[in-house]
């Protein structure tokens, strides 16, 4: 490989990594101005409880044998909750993952 070649090889490199870091920060912050209010918060809890986030993803039959479509099944679904999840600051996933429960709140 010449000295050329490596040298367009590594700008498209840099060219596609940037386009992909702009488009996590927009999608960050879309997450981010959803989690900012009272309804998004709680569509984000919605979706960590539905995704099954703090669940296992095995799945066993009466037969006390793994079900691997139910698994993946699990699998999938949780992942939908894995990819918004890594959008959010920490603060925002303490507050969704383990939220305080205040008189106020309630």
């Amino acid at each position: 490989m010449t000295e050329e070649q490596k040298k367009d090889i590594a700008e498209k490199k840099a060219a596609y990594l940037a386009a992909i870091q702009t488009q996590l920060k927009k999608e960050a912050s879309i997450a981010e101005s959803v989690a900012m209010t009272e309804p998004g918060m709680k569509f984000l809890r919605m979706l960590h409880d539905k995704c099954g986030f703090a669940k296992a993803d095995r799945v066993i039959r009466a037969d006390g044998q793994i079900d691997p479509v139910a698994t993946a099944l699990n699998a999938e679904r949780r992942n939908v909750y894995l990819e918004i999840r890594v959008l959010l600051s920490a603060e925002m996933r303490r507050e969704i993952e383990n939220p305080i429960v205040t008189e106020e709140k309630k």
